[in-house]
């Protein structure tokens, strides 16, 4: 039998959430990589996208999802994190939806108007959420860019860096940990 002392209000979705990557599909062993990676460092939400160039279609993505849970879970055991990672099913980049409060930023190397990462994280509030976005190895198609402009992300650079798929959030993702007093 159970009784019910008293209700626990409902948290908004997401609101535990500090930094969001969107990561564009690629192979499987630079994914899963990338997965591991992930949840030690502490990100907390990942959606696969499948963008322009993505290495990975989204429909034969979705068969890996279950494998990608059991790469969290042992991840999550291996490295004792207090709290897990959240992995979408994976969408096409069209479908994504995204809170409009959060701090959107977009890596990129295509000929849009960039600034570095150290200059556009100055007088960020950083106790808001983070959503990085990362391409795929070819990069982001106009008609991707588009999309983002459309969705208010900027535009950012790691300063003479040009990092692979499966490293490029990671990195990006541990910076902001770190300013955020999270890492």
């Amino acid at each position: 039998e159970v009784e019910i002392n008293r209700k626990i209000e409902d948290k908004e979705v997401g609101s535990e959430i500090s930094i969001t990557v969107i990561q564009s599909l690629s192979n499987d062993s630079k994914f899963n990589f990338f997965l591991e990676k992930a949840v030690e460092i502490g990100i907390d939400r990942i959606i696969p996208v499948e963008s322009k160039y993505s290495l990975k279609s989204k429909n034969k993505a979705i068969r890996e999802y279950g494998l990608w849970n059991k790469i969290i879970r042992d991840a999550v055991e291996q490295s004792r994190t207090l709290k897990g990672t959240m992995i979408d099913k994976p969408i096409y980049l069209k479908d994504l939806k995204l809170n409009n409060d959060s701090i959107k930023i977009c890596l990129a190397t295509e000929n849009v108007p960039l600034k570095g990462l150290r200059e556009y994280i100055k007088g960020k509030d950083l106790r808001k959420q983070f959503v990085i976005a990362v391409g795929p190895e070819k990069g982001w198609a106009q008609e991707d860019i588009e999309y983002f402009k459309d969705f208010g992300f900027d535009f950012v650079s790691l300063e003479g860096n040009i990092l692979r798929t499966e490293t490029a959030g990671l990195v990006v993702g541990s910076i902001i940990k770190y300013l955020k007093g999270e890492i």
